[in-house]
């Protein structure tokens, strides 16, 4: 995925790791898939060279089944069958959910962690 940042793209890896610099913990959930390694790469090399690897986990479910995509917060949860590039963002209609309610959020992280790890 790329966002416009001034006059550059940003890469979501980048994104990825300037949270993890600003204290977060960032867990990925993926699959073997091919289309993966590049972004799994630039991820670690990044979180190696900002030196927040220790903030960075991913996890790769080899069962090739996961298609959800989520991104779980302290106070958010976001899911759906969105890809998060360019295509399922502005191409394609995709479906997406963002709820804020304490209960559900507090579910969603749990089911993150117990599928992925990473920190409640």
């Amino acid at each position: 995925m790329l966002a416009r940042y001034g006059k550059r793209k940003v890469r979501l890896a980048e994104i990825l790791v300037a949270l993890a610099g600003a204290g977060a913990h960032v867990v990925i959930g993926t699959t073997t898939d091919p289309h993966n390694t590049r972004f799994l790469e630039r991820l670690r090399l990044l979180s190696d060279d900002f030196r927040v690897s220790d903030r960075v986990a991913i996890a790769v479910d080899t069962s090739n089944q996961l298609h959800t995509k989520a991104l779980t917060g302290d106070d958010f949860a976001l899911a759906g069958s969105m890809n998060i590039t360019f295509n399922g963002i502005q191409v394609r209609e995709e479906f997406i959910d963002l709820r804020t309610d304490s209960a559900y959020v507090a579910q969603a992280r749990m089911d993150a962690f117990d599928r992925f790890g990473g920190v409640l």
